[in-house]
């Protein structure tokens, strides 16, 4: 953000992770996790949470709302639950001023 005021970033996540069939991945394998890359603001998820459905608040600029930069790493999990495939979902990201 170039406006000088504090912001937010916003994953939305559309579904569950789905192959062609509907075999659903059960959240509790798919997680994510925030790293901070000399990050001024503040992270939302410094320890690995659930993925789940919707909307969620990633990350939170100093309250200049200074240029900023951290990393995201998405995990699977493996599991004899799960079925072999491809498997898919959409996720969007927004930033917001607050």
């Amino acid at each position: 953000s170039n406006l000088g005021k504090q912001y937010q970033v916003t994953q939305n996540i559309i579904s569950e992770l789905r192959n062609k069939d509907g075999d659903v991945i059960r959240s509790k394998y798919f997680t994510l996790r925030t790293v901070s890359l000399d990050t001024k603001g503040v992270l939302k998820f410094t320890s690995a949470q659930e993925i789940k459905k919707g909307d969620t608040v990633l990350f939170v600029s100093d309250s200049a709302g200074s240029p900023d930069k951290f990393k995201l790493i998405y995990e699977l999990a493996p599991s004899r639950d799960l079925k072999s495939g491809d498997y898919s979902t959409q996720i969007t990201y927004s930033l917001s001023e607050l």
